[in-house]
């Protein structure tokens, strides 16, 4: 059945420009290749017929941190993390951590998911200022997640999750109607690094 699912919804789509990478799984569980060597064994699979199809987009796995990530290195084109850092003090030794792997793996990384939420529009912004700056510095793509305030837990202020600062997971960037939340006006300058596909 996934195979099939894969073929619908990658197969169109595999010289579409438009696709930066694909994402085959959000936070497996697989730390070690031979401990869970089911998952990892589904993982390698599914990498397996994703290239089958033909895709010329890398592929990634959206992992979070450490062995998560050098687990999978072998299955992905790209690395992926996750760093949640409450301080700048903890996203400075996340980003070391990062840069370690990519070094030692010898591949490019993405950031994907990243900056924690929290109720305090303001809080919000610090976290966004210092985690954005350290990753790029670090030569990082990174993505900010979730982008709009919306229905599910963690995209509306009245049903938050634990993981923001505070206890406050309220990660969205922008509000319903579409304003950008209070102090990330910085976000809107444009970057001093262009996107890799405008690089020369």
């Amino acid at each position: 059945m996934w195979k099939l699912y894969l073929k619908d919804t990658v197969g169109p789509l595999v010289r579409d420009e438009r696709i930066l990478v694909w994402d085959l799984c959000n936070e497996p569980k697989v730390r070690d290749r031979k401990r869970d060597a089911r998952e990892y064994g589904w993982l390698k699979a599914v990498a397996d017929f994703v290239r089958s199809l033909g895709t010329q987009q890398p592929i990634t796995i959206g992992t979070m941190y450490g062995d998560y990530i050098t687990s999978l290195a072998p299955l992905v084109d790209v690395l992926c993390g996750h760093p949640y850092a409450r301080t700048r003090q903890a996203m400075v030794g996340a980003v070391r951590s990062l840069s370690a792997i990519r070094q030692r793996e010898g591949k490019p990384l993405l950031v994907n998911e990243c900056i924690p939420g929290c109720l305090d529009d303001l809080k919000r912004a610090e976290a966004a200022r210092y985690s954005t700056e350290l990753l790029s510095e670090a030569g990082f793509g990174w993505m900010g997640w979730s982008l709009k305030e919306g229905l599910a837990v963690a995209t509306r202020r009245d049903r938050i999750d634990g993981n923001g600062i505070d206890g406050q997971g309220f990660h969205a960037w922008f509000t319903k109607d579409g304003r950008m939340r209070a102090g990330l006006e910085f976000l809107s300058k444009p970057p001093r690094q262009p996107p890799p596909w405008k690089r020369t």
